[in-house]
């Protein structure tokens, strides 16, 4: 068995692109296939094909199935149609819901059969979009399973309420600002896509060669630590802003205003327009399971300070950071792990001219978001 799932493991991308399934691939960045869901005989279809979808395994690749090919070119009420399957109490069934999930966001995204990726670009968003979602049919903890199909769920539903809001108004944008310096103009806007490459953008952690060379300055001075100082959080983490009681990421127009944070094995990253500075962390105590704290050291200060992680939601890890030493207007930030970043809007202070003001957050009542976590 362990043999099988290993070779199911190293073709499961290979094989995609030998697949015979149909020409027909739907155009453009986002496209949905709702028209299928008028079509009886199409409903016929699919209810056919998820009773088959076990069936007549290709002798090589045991994870694709005749039905798991045609399944994968037949959109969001295919992707529908298989979600039950994906926590089946059958290993192999939830495979084969698995593959056709992948083919259903491969060919949205603008996979060809025999041609691969037209644009890189699209390649590298749907690992973005699979990282996110985080399934796979093999997980121990039927826990982290469920998980894995509420963000997909969540997923599947921005997708095409912004399909539906790009189809019923003939405004596509929703413009917040705008702001002219001769004869430029800088714009800014809600980007509601969850294909959209700002969230790729926005969700590069990657350090350069400056940015390394920071980190490492930083880690010289840290002190030998002999205690357990293991978490389980999340290490990337993006600010939110709130707008009209939603909450946004925010692509600035100076992206050294981007505010990024990084929770890692040994520091606590504050990431600035002059690059990372990383705090050591020194203890890490679990309060309870949605409150942990951090007790970090920059190696210029001569005192300690303590950070506190209130996670508001347990699945979406969406959580307030408490800043013991900021003022009171920077004490709680809202942040989200990048993980869960595609289950927000982005506005976006597009200013490819000069630097605009950056567009400001609303106020964020943390008195009351907090009210609920012990």
């Amino acid at each position: 068995m362990k043999l099988k799932v290993f070779l199911i493991s190293l073709v499961s991308l290979l094989i995609v692109c030998c697949s015979n399934g149909s020409d027909h691939i739907p155009n453009g960045i986002i496209t949905t296939n709702n028209s299928v869901l008028e079509n009886s005989d199409t409903l016929s279809l699919l209810d056919s094909l998820i009773m088959t979808i076990d069936d007549n395994s290709d002798i090589l690749h045991s994870d694709y199935t005749p039905s798991v090919h045609q399944l994968s070119t037949m959109g969001i009420p295919a992707l529908d149609a298989i979600t039950p399957l994906l926590s089946s109490a059958d290993e192999m069934t939830r495979l084969h819901a698995q593959r056709v999930m992948e083919g259903v966001i491969m060919q949205m995204n603008g996979w060809v059969a025999g041609q691969g990726y037209t644009e890189r670009d699209k390649e590298e968003m749907i690992v973005f979009i699979l990282k996110h979602i985080n399934y796979s049919y093999d997980k121990e903890d039927e826990s982290a399973r469920l998980n894995s199909i509420h963000r997909l769920k969540i997923w599947r539903d921005k997708l095409v309420l912004n399909e539906e809001l790009h189809k019923n108004s003939n405004v596509d944008t929703v413009i917040l600002d705008r702001f002219q310096r001769e004869e430029d103009e800088a714009i800014v806007f809600i980007e509601p896509n969850p294909l959209s490459t700002y969230y790729m953008a926005l969700s590069d952690f990657t350090f350069n060669t400056r940015n390394q060379e920071a980190y490492n300055a930083d880690k010289k001075d840290f002190k030998p630590i002999k205690k357990d100082i293991s978490h389980n959080l999340p290490t990337h983490w993006l600010p939110l802003k709130s707008y009209n009681n939603n909450y946004y990421l925010y692509k600035p127009s100076d992206w050294g205003n981007l505010g990024r944070r990084i929770i890692n094995h040994e520091a606590f990253v504050y990431w600035y327009m002059d690059g990372p500075m990383a705090y050591q962390i020194e203890n890490v105590k679990e309060i309870n399971e949605q409150k942990i704290e951090l007790t970090v050291k920059y190696w210029y200060f001569d005192h300690s300070e303590k950070i506190i992680i209130h996670i508001l939601d347990p699945i979406t890890q969406l959580a307030v950071f408490e800043f013991e030493t900021d003022e009171r207007k920077y004490k709680y930030q809202l942040y989200t792990p990048v993980e869960s970043a595609p289950l927000y809007g982005i506005i976006v202070n597009y200013s490819p001219s000069f630097k605009n003001m950056e567009f400001p957050s609303e106020v964020i009542d943390y008195t009351s978001l907090l009210k609920n976590i012990k």
